[in-house]
């Protein structure tokens, strides 16, 4: 049985919508610290780390079923 297309381009789109996310905790944390407030800088960090790691995570399961995907075509 092979995983549907749609499936695994959804896949990307996850990963990259948790990139996106990533990247807009980034600008908050570098205008949190540009206002002097430290304690929103390290929340938006945080956030940041962690959106980043969910879209790793996401995109290691894109790719394995990408490759999977590319192996039943062959």
């Amino acid at each position: 049985h092979g995983l549907d297309h749609s499936v695994v381009a959804e896949e990307r789109d996850q990963a990259d919508a948790e990139f996106k996310q990533a990247e807009d905790w980034e600008k908050r944390a570098v205008l949190a610290v540009q206002e002097g407030r430290d304690d929103l800088a390290k929340q938006a960090l945080m956030r940041h780390g962690q959106h980043l790691e969910h879209g790793r995570q996401l995109e290691a399961t894109w790719q394995s079923h990408r490759d999977e995907t590319e192996k039943l075509k062959n």
